[in-house]
């Protein structure tokens, strides 16, 4: 085609008429949930299971990514409807009552399937298409506030949450820059109530409360009664028969039960709405006891105020946390003071579990015993931690340096048995720990290799000491982490770490290998450990706090406690020194202290008395918190008669009497 031609053919196109952009998008919602109806329910599931789960930050599992790719159509087509600015679904408000909302539950399950998505490019490093997505989802909930339905506003809210909890795994995976968080930042909303339409809501709810009393009054029986009466039994003839100024003036209380909501949230103060709301609540409870029958059935019908002002809350909160961190990171803050250095954590398990036995005895023999370490050893143990140099040692360097460390991933009183499991990575990370100490040493003794003729040879010295010194660190960083974990394992895995740093910075120290004066940085990791104190060892604290929220409920009959939690009792149960010792003969200055070596005695005591079954058990690592349970979810009954806060004494009868009563 010659270029004449070519042109004349696209001023020809450019003449005809052009489709125009859609204006509704729930014309393209609806084709996004036929597509989702069409995958396979199992795919749906894995989906729907996925977002929120940990272990989907840490290592998407290849069932989600099959799923998300087969879901991929439904995704494309719910993103680009996000764009679209007007939104009627077409709802058919003579059903009153009885009105059909077929688009909030696919609404709801593709912002999940969106969100995930988003979270395995970020994953993934594909930053500009999870941005993307993200920023779709969050636009998503101003096409449900379009219908002033109170569902809708709170499906919507409920989405923001979606949204939010995707930005934080974002913020987590240390994913967003300043010019992302910015984009973020106004994508999410500063006034939820007004975002997801709820003063619209409330008011459409009291006019359709209104309409629907009229119509049972009128006896107009051709709309939603079985509706109505399936709700609430009787509840249409005890209204078509009451007596009209008892109902009149019912309805009146009502309305001003409506108007007095719709005042309470518009209050931008939190604490004030939710008294107001509460009011509301204790007067209508005062009405409906005052004339239970005609009142009664009227109010059958009106949701809990005090409940809706407790659900836009928690959005409010989630929403507000997720945008105050934005905020920061926008407005200059290092992204990194914001990731979980619990995801580089559990990241490196994986590796570090594929060391071959034969390298682990070399590694403990060059890391307790050197000179038992032939030379072939050695180029073995130093090839492999080569190898993982990026997928281990980096990453747990890079962990340690996080602001923050949470294996709960900020889900609190959400913890599920599986979450719990996650802390099985303790142990393995207990052996990235040596690999750590090994290439500090391997790195010193480098260092130390080097005849420092010149400044190049003074400056690789100094590089490779440096590096040893960042490793060491690394490893009272993880100690920290451990400890700050508050479990059992964390507590026990922790103190582990820290004596076997102890005993390398001894025997580098002693073999001239580092000197007191280039190890202030260590120093400085070790002064901001959490300090042993009368009441245990490392970590102890918080882990007490956990279990004496059990130990309470426990004491009230309220609940049993697990052999886990028990034992954790012993594990921080300690008559430690008030007084730290700050000898400079001491390898961590003072920090043994945090090891207390008598409550681990009688762990190993009850290792001895309850065999292997109980060592097991030890081993385990489990929350003791709101749920306390054993790796297997199962609860001990026998109950652990104890104080607010049990001693070691109490403990140790109570793991005795559950364990003989498993027998």
């Amino acid at each position: 085609m010659t270029t004449a031609a070519a042109a004349t053919i696209l001023s020809i196109t450019a003449l005809l008429p052009q489709d125009a952009p859609p204006t509704n998008a729930a014309e393209i919602y609806r084709q996004a949930f036929a597509a989702w109806e069409a995958l396979a329910a199992e795919d749906r599931e894995t989906i729907s299971n996925a977002l929120g789960d940990p272990r989907t930050i840490v290592a998407a599992a290849p069932e989600t990514t099959v799923a998300l790719d087969r879901a991929g159509r439904a995704i494309d087509l719910f993103l680009q409807a996000s764009q679209v600015e007007g939104c009627d679904w077409g709802l058919d408000r003579s059903k009153g009552f009885a009105l059909l909302l077929p688009h909030l539950a696919p609404m709801r399950e593709l912002s999940r399937a969106a969100a995930l998505s988003a979270v395995r490019d970020l994953a993934g490093g594909r930053s500009d298409a999870a941005i993307a997505s993200l920023e779709a989802v969050s636009r998503s909930t101003r096409h449900l506030s379009a219908d002033p339905v109170l569902v809708d506003s709170l499906v919507g809210g409920a989405i923001l949450g979606l949204s939010s909890s995707a930005i934080e795994s974002a913020i987590e995976l240390g994913a967003i820059d300043a010019a992302s968080a910015a984009r973020l930042e106004q994508a999410l909303p500063k006034d939820v109530v007004d975002a997801i339409g709820v003063d619209a809501a409330l008011h459409t709810e009291g006019e359709v409360f209104a309409e629907e009393i009229a119509r049972i009054r009128a006896g107009d029986e051709t709309l939603a009664d079985d509706f109505v009466d399936q709700e609430i039994p009787g509840a249409s003839a005890t209204l078509q028969q009451a007596d009209a100024e008892v109902l009149d003036a019912a309805m009146a209380k009502v309305r001003g039960f409506g108007e007095r909501a719709i005042a309470a949230m518009a209050d931008p103060d939190r604490a004030a709405r939710s008294a107001a709301l509460a009011a509301i609540d204790a007067d209508v409870e005062a009405l409906r006891a005052s004339d239970p029958e005609v009142a009664g059935a009227l109010l059958a019908f009106m949701p809990s105020h005090a409940s809706l002002g407790r659900a836009i809350t928690r959005i409010e909160d989630r929403v507000l946390a997720t945008r105050t961190t934005l905020h920061a990171i926008a407005a200059g803050e290092d992204p990194a003071r914001f990731v979980n250095g619990a995801i580089d954590y559990l990241r490196t398990i994986a590796f570090i579990e594929q060391t071959p036995p034969r390298l682990q005895v070399a590694i403990e023999l060059l890391r307790q015993a050197p000179p038992a370490a032939d030379e072939s050893m050695r180029r073995e143990v130093f090839a492999w931690l080569d190898r993982v140099d990026e997928a281990v040692l980096a990453r747990l360097r890079r962990a340690g340096r996080a602001g923050r460390c949470d294996f709960d991933f900020g889900r609190g009183g959400e913890i599920t048995p599986g979450d719990v499991l996650l802390r099985g990575a303790f142990a393995s990370l207990r052996g990235g720990a040596r690999l750590l100490l090994v290439e500090a040493r391997r790195r010193c003794e480098q260092a130390a290799a080097i005849p420092e003729t010149d400044e190049e040879a003074r400056l690789e010295a100094a590089t490779l000491r440096a590096g040893a010194l960042g490793d060491l660190v690394a490893v009272a960083d993880l100690a920290r982490h451990l400890a700050g974990d508050a479990t059992l394992g964390g507590t026990l895995v922790s103190a582990s770490v820290l004596r076997e740093l102890s005993a390398s910075v001894a025997a580098l120290r002693m073999e001239g290998l580092v000197g007191d004066e280039a190890l202030d940085p260590l120093r400085s990791a070790i002064a901001s450990l959490p300090r042993g104190d009368a009441v245990g060892p490392l970590g102890s604290e918080a882990a007490r706090r956990r279990l004496e929220a059990v130990a309470s409920r426990v004491a009230s009959g309220e609940r049993s406690v697990t052999s886990d939690a028990a034992l954790l009792a012993v594990a921080i149960a300690s008559d430690g020194p008030e007084d730290l010792p700050a000898s400079a003969d001491q390898p961590l200055w003072g920090a043994e202290d945090l090891i207390d070596l008598e409550a681990w005695s009688r762990l190993a005591a009850l290792r001895e008395r309850w065999g292997l079954e109980a060592s097991e058990q030890l081993a385990r690592v489990v929350r003791v918190g709101e749920v306390p349970i054993d790796e297997s979810g199962e609860a001990l009954a026998a109950p652990c008669r104890a104080q607010a806060s049990p001693s070691a004494v109490e403990a140790l009868a109570a793991v005795d009497e559950a364990l003989q009563a498993r027998k």
